[in-house]
C-alpha cells in the first residue's frame, strides 16, 4: 500500500514502476446475485450455488496469484449475505435489500418528461440505477477503510459477485507486471476488450471462406468467429453496441460492464457517481445516443418494448466525459479469461493463438480492408484521448486488425498448459494488508488443486462440474431465512446467528469443491 492516498484521480508519489514489492489489490465485490440460468432481475431469489462457484473460480484463477488482496463488497441480496462474509472474508461487507422496484419508480417519475413521446423499457432504469449504486456503496467500503487506517491500496479490481475466472491467469500476471504503476499514470481505467462478431448472413462467400482457412491454420483446428471492435464502422448491427436501436456514437460509450481495474483514487472518483448524475447521464442517453428509428418505435402504448438503459454506456460515460478519465485496455478476454456464472456451462475453453502459431496466419490470411473507426464513436470519447478503435477490440497480429480465438480441440489450445506459476508470486494464499482478515481464510483448502497442463480446458470443467452439483449441496445446508436478521434487541446476538448460518452453508460446498 502506499500512504500518500488523496482524492486526486492520477497516481501520485510512486518512486519507481520496477518496485520490488508486489502491489497491494482491493478487490471490491459488488451487485445483486440471480441463479445458476438467469439474472438477477429474473430470479427470485439468489443462488448460494452461484456465489460459491463464483468464490472458488476468483480464489483459484486470480487471488491465489496475488500476494497481497483484500477483500470489500456490497450486495442487494442480503439472503446470502452470510455465506458471502463466510468465504470472501471481506473487511469491509454491507448488506442491503434490493430497492430496484422503488428506483424503477422513482426513475420513471423523473425522467418520463424528458424521454416523452416515448417511453423507457420497463425495468431496466431501476436495475441499472441498482448496479452503479451499489459498485458506488461497495468502493466507498474500500475508501473508508483506507481512510481509517491512513493507507492506500496500489490497485482496485471492482468487480460483480458471479464473474468467473478461468483459463490462463492474464488478469493477474497484469497486476503484478512492473509496468502496473506507469500504466494506470497514463490511463487511470482499464477495462477488458469489447468485441463484435464481424460477419454478417448465413451464407460462406469465398472471401468468408479464405478466413476462416487463415484461422484454422493458425489454430492447427477449429476457430472461433472473427472480431471487431464495437467503435468501427464494421461493427454489424447485430452485435448490442451496434444495434438499430443507438445513434452510432454509442459505439464510443458501450463497454462490456463487468469488471474495471483502476488506481485507488479513481475508483474513488467513480464512486462519486450519485442518482443526480446518473438523471442527468440517462438525458444524454435519450438526446444523443437513442436514434430517431427507435424514439418512433417506443412511442405508443407502453407495452410494446421501450429504449433500453442499462449500464454499458454509463460506465464509459461517467470515466471519461465527467472524469474526463482515459480508458485502456486489458489484454483479457470473455470466454478465454472471464465469464459469468450463470453462462458457465456454455463456455468450452477457448484459447489465443500463441505467437509461434500466428506465422502460419501470414501465409494464409485473405487481403482485406483496414477498419474503419466511426468519426462519431471517437467524438463520445470527448475529452479524453481514449481510443475506441482497434484499442478497444486489439486485433490478432497478422490479421488485418480483426481478432479471433482457436476452439479448445484446435492443437493451440491443446498444447497450452494452464495454471502455471507467475512470476513475483510468492504466496499461495492470499493475504490481506493493512490488517483484517485474510480472503482465504479458514479455507481448509486454500491451496489449489494442481492444474493439468496436458489439459488445458480442465480448471473450467472442474468449475462447470461444481456448479452443476452445487445446488443440490446448497438446498439441503442453506436456509431460505439465512440472510434474514433474527428478532432480537442485542446486535450480537444477530451477529453470531447470521455467522453460524454462514458456516453451516458454507461447509458442505467447500467439501464439494475438495472433492471435485
Amino acid at each position: 500500500m502506499r500512504g500518500d492516498g488523496g482524492p486526486a484521480l492520477q497516481h501520485r508519489g510512486h518512486a519507481s514502476d520496477h518496485a520490488a514489492a508486489p502491489p497491494s489489490v482491493a478487490l471490491v465485490m459488488y451487485g445483486k446475485l440471480g441463479s445458476e440460468t438467469a439474472r438477477s432481475w429474473q430470479s427470485p431469489r439468489a443462488s448460494p450455488a452461484v456465489v460459491a462457484t463464483s468464490y472458488f473460480a476468483a480464489r483459484e484463477g486470480l487471488m491465489r496469484h496475488l500476494p497481497h488482496v483484500a477483500v470489500f463488497g456490497h450486495t442487494w441480496s442480503p439472503q446470502v449475505g452470510p455465506l458471502l462474509r463466510e468465504l470472501w472474508r471481506p473487511l469491509a461487507f454491507e448488506a442491503e435489500k434490493d430497492a430496484s422496484r422503488q428506483m424503477e419508480r422513482a426513475c420513471v417519475q423523473r425522467l418520463e418528461p424528458v424521454f416523452a413521446p416515448a417511453h423507457m423499457q420497463l425495468g431496466t432504469c431501476g436495475r441499472t440505477i441498482s448496479h452503479l449504486l451499489g459498485m458506488a456503496k461497495a468502493i466507498r467500503l474500500k475508501s473508508a477503510y483506507e481512510r481509517a487506517r491512513n493507507v492506500t491500496y496500489d490497485v482496485a479490481v471492482v468487480a460483480r459477485w458471479d464473474m468467473v475466472w478461468f483459463g490462463e491467469p492474464q488478469l493477474a500476471r497484469w497486476l503484478l507486471a512492473p509496468a502496473l504503476h506507469r500504466r494506470l499514470s497514463h490511463a487511470p481505467f482499464w477495462l477488458p476488450h469489447q468485441c463484435a462478431d464481424f460477419w454478417e448472413g448465413k451464407h460462406h462467400s469465398p472471401h468468408q471462406q479464405a478466413d476462416r482457412a487463415a484461422k484454422e491454420a493458425a489454430c492447427g483446428g477449429g476457430a472461433g468467429p472473427t472480431l471487431v471492435p464495437t467503435g468501427t464502422q464494421e461493427c454489424p448491427s447485430r452485435s448490442r453496441g451496434c444495434d438499430w436501436d443507438f445513434t452510432p456514437m454509442a459505439r464510443g460509450l458501450f463497454v462490456l460492464d463487468w469488471f474495471f481495474v483502476a488506481s485507488s483514487s479513481a475508483a474513488d472518483a467513480f464512486s462519486t457517481l450519485d442518482l443526480d448524475g446518473f438523471y442527468n447521464m440517462t438525458t444524454f442517453v435519450r438526446e444523443e445516443l437513442v436514434s430517431a428509428p427507435k424514439v418512433r418505435a417506443a412511442t405508443g402504448p407502453i407495452g410494446r418494448e421501450g429504449v433500453w438503459i442499462f449500464s454499458h454506456l454509463y460506465w464509459a460515460h461517467w470515466m471519461m466525459r465527467h472524469l474526463r478519465a482515459d480508458i485502456g485496455w486489458l489484454p483479457v478476454s470473455p470466454r478465454v479469461n472471464f465469464g459469468l456464472a450463470r453462462m458457465l456451462q456454455g463456455y468450452k475453453g477457448e484459447c489465443d493463438p500463441s505467437h509461434p502459431r500466428l506465422a502460419r496466419l501470414s501465409a494464409h490470411a485473405p487481403p482485406m480492408a483496414p477498419l474503419t473507426v466511426s468519426a462519431a464513436a471517437r467524438s463520445a470519447a470527448w475529452p479524453t484521448r481514449a481510443d475506441f478503435g482497434n484499442a478497444s477490440c486489439p486485433g490478432t497480429p497478422g490479421f488485418h486488425g480483426r481478432r479471433f480465438t482457436c476452439l479448445p480441440s484446435s492443437e493451440a489450445c491443446q498444447g497450452q498448459g494452464q495454471g502455471r506459476a507467475l512470476r513475483g508470486a510468492t504466496a499461495v494464499g492470499s493475504r490481506a494488508t493493512g490488517g483484517g482478515a485474510s480472503a482465504g481464510t479458514g479455507d481448509a483448502a486454500a491451496t489449489t488443486a494442481t492444474m493439468n497442463a496436458s489439459d488445458p480446458t480442465a480448471p473450467l470443467r472442474r468449475l462447470q462440474a461444481f456448479m452443476r452439483a452445487a445446488p443440490a449441496v446448497a438446498s439441503a445446508s442453506c436456509p431460505l431465512t439465512c440472510g434474514i436478521t433474527p428478532r432480537s434487541n442485542r446486535p450480537d446476538e444477530a451477529d453470531v446467528a447470521s455467522s453460524s448460518c454462514g458456516r453451516a452453508c458454507a461447509a458442505p460446498l467447500r467439501a464439494l469443491w475438495a472433492r471435485q
